[in-house]
């Protein structure tokens, strides 16, 4: 069985995704209340069942905003799987694009229209959504979180645990240390050197 981790919007997309590519095989998700079938797809409990579950994959169906307590959650359960036999495969839509020498760590979901161009390494545990550019040799850190229409252009760097809200650009060569979160639309035409959250053309620290 493959297992989303979540039963919200995210997850629904994934579920979606999973159902094309796994199309003989069983497929549930967790979450803390049964929302009934998600897209055909039953509700099989708590977290806590895929551990019991021998040779079991699963995906985190979960994202975060700004919001410290979605960020720990998130984490939360990804410590907790990532210590069990549970596997975590790449999920990645029919309609996204990876051109060559890419990597891409696990757990890593790519979603409908995303294009990740050569050479670009991308960490596990990431989400590209919807129609992200990641061009070539750009490198994203573990548990990023990049957004719906985000560009990243040519050999940027961005760390671990960042979110990129959607809509966002990274220029060229810029650097984006850990824990950082930009807001909707925000620009980033030079480095980001401490963690925080930042917004706006030439994207300046909020707080």
């Amino acid at each position: 069985m493959i297992v989303v981790i979540g039963g919200g919007g995210h997850a629904k997309m994934i579920i979606s995704i999973l159902k094309g590519y796994y199309a003989t095989r069983e497929i549930g998700y967790t979450d803390i209340d049964d929302k009934g079938d998600i897209l055909g797809v039953k509700y099989i409990g708590l977290d806590d069942v895929v551990l019991e579950m021998k040779g079991s994959q699963a995906v985190i169906g979960l994202t975060y905003l700004v919001s410290p307590v979605d960020r720990s959650l998130r984490d939360m359960i990804i410590r907790k799987y990532s210590k069990s036999s549970v596997s975590f495969p790449v999920v990645q839509s029919k309609t996204a694009i990876v051109g060559e020498s890419v990597s891409i760590g696990m757990g890593t979901v790519i979603l409908d229209n995303a294009m990740v161009n050569v050479g670009a390494q991308i960490g596990s545990f990431c989400v590209l959504n919807s129609k992200v550019l990641i061009e070539h040799d750009v490198v994203v850190g573990d548990n990023s979180i990049i957004s719906p229409g985000a560009i990243i252009l040519g050999g940027a760097k961005i760390g671990k645990n960042v979110f990129l809200g959607a809509g966002c650009i990274v220029r060229d060569g810029v650097e984006i240390v850990d824990n950082v979160v930009l807001g909707m639309g925000s620009v980033v035409n030079k480095d980001i050197k401490s963690p925080g959250i930042y917004l706006g053309f030439n994207a300046k620290k909020y707080r």
